[in-house]
């Protein structure tokens, strides 16, 4: 799966493709170890997660 990190002025923002949707869903939000994954590394306000499409013919895109 191919990621791209982008951090500044505090934030990090994580950019993952998942084939399909509910992939994520089952990886990050079902299993109660990511939150204690994320509150150890120092998390402490919930990540937004908002799903993005493709945009139709633009590049890497089918």
């Amino acid at each position: 799966m191919p990621h791209r990190f982008v951090a500044g002025d505090g934030h990090l923002i994580v950019l993952d493709v998942w084939q399909p949707t509910e992939a994520f869903h089952q990886f990050f939000i079902d299993p109660p170890a990511i939150d204690i994954l994320m509150r150890d590394a120092g998390v402490v306000d919930p990540p937004e997660i908002p799903v993005w499409q493709p945009t139709e013919g633009a590049p890497d895109t089918p």
